[in-house]
Order: structure tokens, then sequence, then C-alpha cells
């Protein structure tokens, strides 16, 4: 529903007031704009119940979320991810504060804001302000209280924060002398052995719990699989510290997302079924049409070149794929120094020189041809060498096959999330450095020193 309704006056009002006070109102969740199609204004959910006693610990009291912040941003339109449902999800099922994102609300505050259920209201999940210390402003040096501050999200990754500075004084810090850039440059290397330790964890809950999938032909309990996998994961992992329960909730939705068709396919046609399922899904992007226009034929290629990138490829045809790559750089490399040969060529006059010069255009051209050629000859082979790779596999390989492919991708997800925390805690600290490194006191001296520069050139052209 539209946002509007949770602060209209008028009879609006006088619904929701009632309904709040028959206490069927269970939550309220905000989400991002732009989200449904022929709209771009936000959305919100409203969770009722009916007219059967709510559970006694929620009676009384309403659950906001504030997720206008979940969401992938698209060319036309946002998307709600599986991650950002999961997390929405989890929220609810919960039932429990979550700072900027939800928070349980009594009646009794409800009516001493007129019964107005603005989100904003109880949730705001605008980030705070960024500190500014006026005196390392002008003297330098990082405030203790502002490390103190950031001191969990570095300890998730295993960094002691404080290590990273030099002792200065009781409130402040220095920066290393070595220079604040290789200490962000290290902490990538200091997150390492906690990065190993989550990809200890991850392949030792991998080797548990995959016997779930490779089940699936004979068990075909989907949703009981994704229901165990989900569980799982979140309680092995989120231990370790490293990611939230959120953050793993939205890497393994995210994963489940992406290949939950492919789930089913093994549910019901097994292991071979999947990788015919992908090989169709290939082969579909080869198809030629002679009537497609440029910009049909411009799709087509991208459409090829993400078929040709599947995880499937480079397991069932690697030498091929790489005498093809191979084949398109040369291609490539030819066109490059032909379209520079030509350039240069042209407008020129019929001197010997030129005349040479005309000729190793010519072999340019002729190469670039036969390199064509080739790479095309190869490219229209990729279909019929991917039937060859699946058919040489047996039972055994097509179900090892599948199950790594599963694994990796899950695995990249996890990695994904784990190196945007790291990126994160850079971000810090160059933050920090973009504050405090350079001083007032230096940016005087800078500016002194500049002045005194250009008032040597000034006298030196004689205008003194």
């Amino acid at each position: 529903m539209p946002h509007g309704v949770l602060f209209r006056g008028g009879k609006e009002k006088e619904i929701r007031t009632k309904i709040i006070q028959a206490d069927r109102i269970e939550a309220v969740i905000g989400l991002a704009s732009n989200l449904f199609y022929g709209t771009g204004i936000p959305a919100c959910i409203l969770v009722l119940r009916g007219t059967a006693p709510r559970p006694a610990a929620r009676r009384g009291k309403v659950l906001f979320v504030n997720a206008d912040r979940e969401f992938a941003a698209g060319r036309a339109q946002n998307d709600l991810g599986p991650q950002h449902a999961e997390k929405i999800a989890a929220a609810y099922q919960a039932w429990r504060d979550i700072p900027g994102f939800a928070r349980i609300v009594d009646i009794s505050e409800l009516a001493d804001n007129d019964f107005n259920l603005n989100i904003r209201r109880y949730v705001d999940n605008t980030p705070p302000p960024e500190p500014q210390d006026v005196r390392a402003h002008l003297h330098g040096g990082v405030p203790k209280a502002e490390v103190r501050a950031h001191e969990a999200p570095f300890a998730a990754y295993g960094i002691d924060v404080h290590s990273l500075f030099a002792e200065r004084d009781r409130d402040y810090y220095d920066f290393p002398p070595d220079g604040w850039q290789q200490t962000a440059d290290r902490i990538a290397v200091l997150a390492t052995p906690k990065e190993a330790e989550l990809r200890e964890a991850f392949d030792d809950w991998w080797n548990r719990h995959v016997k779930h999938i490779i089940e699936l032909p004979d068990t075909k309990q989907v949703m009981d699989t994704r229901a165990d996998l989900l569980d799982s994961f979140v309680a092995t992992l989120e231990p370790l510290g490293v990611l939230d329960r959120f953050q793993l909730s939205g890497v393994i939705a995210s994963w489940w997302g992406g290949v939950q068709y492919d789930v089913r396919a093994l549910a019901a046609h097994g292991f071979s079924g999947v990788i015919q399922g992908w090989l169709t899904t290939i082969e579909a992007a080869f198809g030629e049409d002679d009537d497609e226009d440029v910009r049909d034929k411009q799709k087509r290629a991208a459409e090829k070149r993400r078929a040709r990138q599947h995880r499937v490829v480079p397991v069932l045809i690697p030498d091929y794929l790489n005498a093809l790559e191979e084949a398109e750089a040369h291609r490539a490399e030819l066109d490059a120094h032909v379209k520079a040969a030509t350039a240069a060529h042209d407008g020129e006059d019929d001197s010997p020189v030129e005349i040479l010069f005309s000729d190793e255009l010519k072999k340019l051209k002729t190469d670039l041809t036969a390199a064509r050629r080739q790479a095309k000859q190869l490219e229209t082979q990729f279909v019929e060498r991917l039937h060859e790779g699946v058919a040489n596999l047996d039972t055994e390989s097509a179900e090892t096959l599948v199950v790594g492919i599963f694994k990796a991708d899950l695995q990249d997800r996890l990695e994904g999330e784990v190196t945007a925390g790291v990126h994160i805690l850079n971000d810090r600290y160059r933050t920090w450095a973009d504050k405090y490194a350079i001083t007032l006191r230096d940016l005087q001296g800078r500016r002194d020193a500049a002045s005194a520069c250009l008032d040597a050139y000034l006298k030196e052209l004689g205008y003194e």
C-alpha cells in the first residue's frame, strides 16, 4: 500500500485508529521506492490479524521495519532480491529490536503520536553524521573515542583497530610512521586469517549438508532442503562473528534464488537433467537468425558471451575454450593493427615507402581475414563440443559437476560479502586519514609555500 495510509487524516485516520486500538496490526514494513511496475513511489506492507487473539508476547505491540534501503538498483526499476526479502522476513520472524532496521512499539506510544504510523518516527535508518574533532583538524591525531566506536567491525575480521595507530597521548593516536596508506593496504592482509577460518567452516558445513542436495532425486523434498540449508548455514557461520545473521541470510537466500530452478530440475530429473537444462540454455543463445537487425545482433552477441561464461563450460571443454579465447584475442589484436595502419596510410602519396607500407597493410588485412575465419569456425563448434563433453559424463561425474558448481556459486557469494566488509574497513581507515592526516598547520604551510613560489615567478617576470 502507499505510505499515505499510515498518516493521512479524516476517515482514514478513524479507520486506522480503530484497527490499532483493536490490536489488529502486527507489523508495518516500509519498502524502497520504484520497486513496482507503473509507480515510483515507495510502498509499505501492513501485516494484519483477524479476530483471533494475537500471541501473548505480541499483544499491544506493533513491529516497525524500515527496509527502504533493501534493494538492488536497476536501470528502469529497482529490485527486491531474495537476500533483501530474507532480511525482512528474518526481522519479522525474530520479532525484536534491530538498531536502524526494526523496532517493537507499544500501542501507548502510537496513541501519544496520534496514531500516526509514519515509519521514520519509530525507526530512523539515517546514517549518523560523521564526527569532526576540531582539535585534531588543527593539530593532527585521531581521536581515540572515534576509534573505540569502530572496534566491533574491525574485531569481526580479527583486527585490533587500535594496533593500526601509534600512541600520541591519553586522547589521541597518531598515524603510524610508515604512513597511513601502507597501513590501510595492510587491512586486507590482517583479515586473511579470519577469512580462512570462515572458509574452513563453510567447507565443513557444505560437507555435512550437501547430502540433502544429493538425495533430492529420491526425496523430492525441495522446500525442506531449502529450510535446512538456510537455517544451518546461518547457525554454523554466525558464531564466527565475521558476518551477522542478516548478511548470512542474504548470502544463502540470494544463492537459493539463483539455483532454485536447477534444484527443482534436480529433484525431478536428476543430475543429468540439470546439466541438460544448462546445455539447452546455452544452445539457445547460439541460435542464428538471418533477419536480425543491428540491435538484435548486438543483443545476441551479449547473450553468447554470457552463455560462454556459464560455470559448466570451462569444466566440460577447457582446452577448446582456451583455443577459442586465443583465436578471438588474436583476431582483436590484428583488427587493432589494421585500423591503426589504415588511419596512418590514408591521405599519403604513392612514394616507394608508402607502396611498401601498402603491401604490409594488405598482409595485415589478409591475416585478419584468416583470423576471423578461424575464430568463426571455432565458435560454430562451441555447442557441438559442449554436447560431446556432456555425452562423456557418467552418473558419478555428473553429480560431482553439479554439486561443485552449486558450491562454487555459494562460495563466491559468501566471499563477495566478506570482501565487501573488508572494503568497508579500509574505507573507514581512509576516512580518518582524509579528516586528520593533514592538519590546518600543514595546509597553511603549503599555502605559504605556494604564495612564495608565485611571488618569485612574478618578480622574475618584472611584475613586482
